[in-house]
């Protein structure tokens, strides 16, 4: 008996080990996929040299911990565990608070007086920042308005300030400088455009009958409304238009973007979420967006963090702005009212701002600190700097960087590779240049408004006149979803059509009729998608409880895509 007790053990653990390692392998059960970011990591190559030196044992390791079988359920297990019987977190930078609470660290350190110390070393280095980047942004502005384009900076909700009852105790820390605050108070005494929906969102907390801020999330919910609505009574006042206005209903319990509601919850990666208590339950208030014939619809760039998802998720932007952009920080570009996803390298900086006729800096007040992710400092050198210039002062930085280099080299008798010597010092020559653009170009020094600009500037304005007539702009939007590019490439193309003379975009038939063609645009649309980490990983969940794999749930998504598009821009479709 003891015998066979001992066999059935040994056949249970080999059957444990071979389906672990037919799901490392094959991976033939499909689990939800983890929320949060996962750096991936490739499948080492096996040869004598990665062997002999050690590098695919070590790269293997790395590449195990991340592709194991059933890591999915086994980390929520684990995560469960810690949760409910110890109350702790598998997460560093989240932190459980009072009655059910969650915040992240960065949150309850600011409001505790300890965030700044993340980004700068005393309250001096801070000031010194703050009022650097405040200076270039009253630069910004002042070369932006001489094109008619107003510049602002909308400061989102932090819910720890708005609801610190339920925070973690911590010691407050008196000594150091809250960039929020500083940057308001900095900027009533400039006269510089400014929202802080903190504060706002404080004096109305005990006006309401729910939650402003959710309190398993960490953003904003249909509240992001009150946030564009004051957005856009405030750019009435910059410009005299006339904008879209809200009308306010009832408050009705939310069951939209529940999701989004404990979206710090959700990246502890539990087996079992807390059910919110029915106290802590979010509303939404019902809204109608009012316009008439005399209503302006502006074009504008959002500069900024991830808040901005949330508007589009609630709020029918195209009723209100005639095109949107969104630089997530300053990083990824999302283009117009379907998101197109690229890097910001890739496409035209310089055009999009002019062409747009408000441009906001949008954060939440940690991310103030670092503010704005280069973004001022880039724009001032693109609206200012000539190509030519840029490349001059370049060139003579990175040859002093390299003589540099090169001295201590030899004085350390190293070996000397001089191409990667003068890549690196190029490099770093850009990196330092777009960091202090005013250290090293004489036109941007001193506290006045730059006078320099951009011999591109005018070429590109042209495309205002594309814009502000309706007919013309239509026309243009049908012609970038059919050839599978953005509005603003579409403008180039037409702007370079009016200066060569050649036939325009806005005489075109525009029409579909091609089956070929058609399955080239979906295509585009998979590329599109599969660029999209945040868009893949949703169609990976649909086509787990569609069953379908995933090459075939990207197909179809990207099929509805293109149709979506087509039926929005009003193309005649006539696909055989």
């Amino acid at each position: 008996m003891k015998n066979l007790f001992y066999k059935i053990l040994f056949g249970l653990t080999i059957s444990v080990f071979v389906l672990i390692m037919t799901q490392t392998i094959w991976h033939p059960f499909k689990f939800k996929a983890l929320a949060g970011v996962t750096d991936k990591v490739e499948m080492p190559e096996l040869n004598f040299n990665t062997y002999s030196d050690g590098s695919f044992q070590s790269d293997y390791d790395e590449y195990l911990m991340q592709n194991f079988g059933f890591r999915e359920p086994l980390l929520r297990f684990y995560n469960q565990y810690l949760w409910s019987l110890f109350g702790k977190e598998n997460i560093d930078h989240i932190v459980p608070g009072k009655e059910g609470w969650i915040f992240y660290k960065h949150h309850i350190d600011d409001y505790y007086g300890q965030e700044m110390y993340r980004w700068q070393n005393n309250t001096d280095a801070a000031i010194d920042r703050y009022e650097r980047e405040i200076s270039l942004m009253k630069k910004l502005r002042g070369v932006l308005k001489e094109y008619g384009i107003e510049f602002l900076m909308f400061v989102a909700p932090d819910k720890a300030f708005i609801y610190p009852e339920y925070l973690p105790y911590q010691e407050f820390d008196t000594t150091t400088i809250n960039a929020r605050k500083y940057y308001v108070e900095r900027f009533v005494e400039e006269g510089f455009p400014h929202i802080d929906m903190t504060e706002m969102f404080i004096k109305m907390k005990d006006t309401t009958d729910y939650l402003l801020m959710p309190s398993k999330g960490a953003h904003w919910n249909n509240t992001c409304v009150y946030g564009v609505d004051t957005l856009l009574r405030l750019m009435e006042t910059l410009k005299n238009d006339k904008l879209a206005e809200f009308k306010y209903g009832e408050a009705i319990p939310s069951y939209r973007h529940l999701k989004a509601e404990a979206d710090i919850e959700g990246y502890m990666n539990l087996i079992f979420p807390k059910r919110i208590p029915e106290k802590f339950q979010t509303k939404e208030r019902l809204f109608e967006i009012i316009t008439d014939s005399s209503t302006v619809k502006p074009n504008v760039l959002f500069v900024g963090n991830s808040y901005l998802f949330q508007i589009y998720d609630y709020i029918p932007v195209e009723e209100i702005f005639s095109d949107m952009n969104h630089w997530y920080y300053n990083n990824v570009s999302y283009s117009g009212f379907k998101r197109l996803y690229k890097n910001i390298n890739d496409i035209d900086r310089l055009q999009t701002i002019l062409l747009s006729d408000y441009v906001v800096w949008f954060a939440d007040g940690c991310q103030i600190y670092k503010t704005s992710y280069g973004f001022v400092e880039d724009a001032l050198i693109r609206l200012c700097i000539n190509d030519e210039r840029y490349d001059e002062v370049k060139n003579i930085h990175a040859n002093k960087i390299y003589k540099d280099k090169l001295a201590d080299l030899k004085k350390n008798n190293s070996e000397i590779d001089s191409t990667t010597l003068m890549n690196n010092s190029i490099r770093q020559a850009v990196t330092e240049i777009n960091n202090n653009p005013d250290k090293y170009f004489e036109e941007l020094k001193g506290d006045d408004i730059p006078k320099a600009r951009n011999r591109k500037n005018q070429e590109i304005l042209l495309g205002k006149q594309i814009i502000h007539d309706k007919l013309w702009y239509d026309k243009i939007k049908s012609y970038s979803v059919l050839n599978m590019i953005t509005i603003e490439e579409a403008i180039k193309e037409e702007i370079s059509n009016l200066k060569n003379n050649k036939d325009l975009i806005k005489d075109m038939n525009i029409v579909l009729d091609d089956k070929e063609y058609f399955d080239y645009l979906v295509n585009k649309v998979v590329d599109e998608i599969k660029a999209n980490p945040t868009l893949m990983e949703e169609i990976k969940q649909k086509a787990i409880k569609r069953n379908k794999t995933l090459e075939q749930a990207v197909i179809d998504d990207a099929k509805w895509i293109v149709n979506n598009r087509m039926k929005n821009a009003n193309i005649k479709v006539e696909v055989n």
